[in-house]
């Protein structure tokens, strides 16, 4: 799907895509499980296992470095590309779990969705939260290999009133384009927590 095509997608067709490929989700995962029981090597079944987490995290990325053009910022489309991730991700710890020891060990660290218990849930907007995270990580408060890392790395542990997920390109773009209004609401903030600390 080409970017400059993808505004012309509607939500409801989106809804269409998703249900299929919910639905081949688990067609998938039976075949998969039915082609590698009937497999007698190992050493066969390795690299079958190997073949498909390949493909699957390269799937992966495919959707991770859409997620980083600009019109994927988009609600619709946004929701979309999460709800493709959460598939491809469930099918590599579907492999994960049936066969834990083939599982190659750069696929093994990919990130999964959190456990609701892991989540930290805050007050905080994205514009908000996104603009204190950058301002950590310009003033070296947070050391980590850039920008987005810290926010791809962060963004699936928090919650907040407005969203159950937070999608770390979104708070990479609300960091370089917030409004005034946010930037004095973030300020105020900060003042508060000084205050508080002020207190201690």
């Amino acid at each position: 799907m080409e970017p400059t095509k993808a505004i012309k997608l509607d939500a409801n067709y989106l809804e269409q895509l998703h249900a299929l490929a919910l639905e081949q989700n688990f067609i998938t995962k039976e075949r998969i499980a039915r082609t590698l029981m009937r497999l007698k090597k190992e050493s066969t079944t390795r690299l079958h296992v190997k073949n498909y987490t390949t493909i699957l995290s390269l799937l992966l990325k495919v959707c991770e470095e859409y997620e980083l053009q600009e019109i994927y910022n988009l609600p619709f489309l946004h929701s979309f590309l999460l709800k493709i991730k959460e598939i491809i991700l469930d099918l590599i710890h579907f492999l994960n779990q049936r066969f834990p020891s083939f599982i190659p060990e750069h696929i093994e660290s990919l990130p999964g969705k959190p456990d609701g218990d892991l989540k930290v849930r805050t007050n905080l907007s994205v514009d908000q939260l996104a603009l204190i995270l950058r301002a950590a990580y310009d003033q070296g408060v947070i050391i980590t290999k850039s920008l987005n890392n810290l926010f791809k790395t962060l963004s699936p542990f928090f919650t907040s009133s407005e969203r159950q997920q937070l999608s770390y390109s979104s708070m990479r773009s609300k960091s370089y384009s917030a409004e005034i209004k946010d930037k004095e609401s973030t300020i105020a903030v900060l003042g508060q927590m000084v205050e508080a600390i002020k207190n201690y």
